[in-house]
């Protein structure tokens, strides 16, 4: 088998070499308006992300804080009957104290 060689492109003159650089330019515009417009898009989503995450810690932040004060209200309320108890032992105790050194 015979190869054919290649044809080699034919030569360029001064206007056609400048009439592909202006379309290589305005592709590389359009890529680079195509990436501002991703980097706007990421930075919306990520405004937006950061929105429901400001929200979410509120909510939790008044989560904690209701918990928080359930459970001091709970332990006071313990303290108290606890306390109650101590009392009503020592005046049972007090109550059923025999001295020993009466003769």
């Amino acid at each position: 088998m015979s190869e054919t060689p290649a044809t080699p492109a034919p030569k360029l003159n001064a206007i056609q070499v400048i009439e592909q650089e202006i379309v290589n330019f305005a592709k590389q515009r359009e890529q680079a308006i195509a990436n501002v417009h991703a980097v706007d898009g990421a930075i919306q989503a990520a405004q937006h992300l950061k929105s429901l995450l400001i929200a979410e810690a509120a909510k939790a932040e008044t989560a904690v804080k209701n918990a928080v004060g359930t459970l001091v209200k709970d332990v006071e309320a313990v303290a108290t009957k606890v306390e109650t108890a101590f009392e009503d032992a020592d005046i049972a105790v007090k109550d059923n104290v025999v001295s020993i050194d009466k003769k």
